[in-house]
């Protein structure tokens, strides 16, 4: 029976430190490698961002622009319709003020025909001969309790000269059986006269009527009392 062996080896620290600094160094080279992918990755991820946002950025500079564009858009339209709207307003009023002067202006036409034909039948002898009191206007004025009377005196043609005398205004009111006196003036007529003149009415007087006398010397010719009405302006 063979005797056994006993192999003794010798201990090998440096070579075990070897391989610890082996792997210790593929780990840190590994690690940095890791580290040096990551970084591009993400400086590739940081650029693509930083692109992404400057495009954004320039979108959003050029919709700022579109903006300004449309409110100076806005603006002028607001403008041109306002000033659209005056210009109508203005077109408007013009033509009630021309239409309202027409109406005017119509009035005053069918009233100067009128008088032009009572003056005819006056002055051709269509109309009585005798002195007679024919029309009485009254209308209002600007001041309060102020009127001013038209009154339109008449004679045929059949007078040879001028009639002379006296014409006498007196107002009769609802609150006094007594008249007041408006005013006097001088009759001289040959064929028309016209009166004319305004009187003061009394706060809370209540104008009734107008009584006109017409007299030559200390006789009475005409003695005419008329309502109080206001003509139209």
């Amino acid at each position: 029976m063979a005797t056994p062996k006993l192999i003794i080896s010798e201990s090998r620290p440096l070579r075990t430190i070897a391989v610890v600094a082996i792997l210790l160094l593929l780990t840190i080279i590994g690690q940095w490698y890791y580290h040096q992918i990551r970084n591009q990755t993400l400086y590739g991820e940081v650029g693509e961002l930083e692109q992404a946002l400057e495009q954004l950025s320039g979108q959003h500079n050029q919709l700022l622009l579109q903006l300004n564009d449309v409110a100076k858009h806005k603006v002028s339209l607001e403008q041109n319709l306002s000033e659209q709207q005056q210009t109508n307003t203005i077109q408007q009023a013009t033509e009630q003020q021309l239409q309202q002067q027409l109406t005017e202006l119509q009035a005053q036409v069918m009233d100067l025909k009128k008088e032009l034909m009572f003056y005819q039948n006056i002055t051709q002898g269509n109309s009585t001969s005798e002195l007679q009191v024919r029309e009485v206007f009254i209308t209002e004025t600007e001041l309060p309790d102020v009127y001013r009377y038209r009154i339109v005196i008449t004679q045929g043609k059949k007078v040879s000269k001028p009639l002379t005398g006296n014409i006498k205004l007196v107002l009769n009111t609802a609150d006094s059986e007594k008249g007041s006196d408006i005013a006097e003036h001088k009759l001289n007529l040959r064929h028309i006269q016209v009166i004319e003149g305004s009187v003061n009415i009394a706060e809370k007087v209540t104008p009734k009527a107008i009584n006109i006398s017409i007299s030559q010397g200390k006789k009475t010719r005409v003695n005419k009392t008329v309502d109080w009405q206001i003509s139209p302006s």
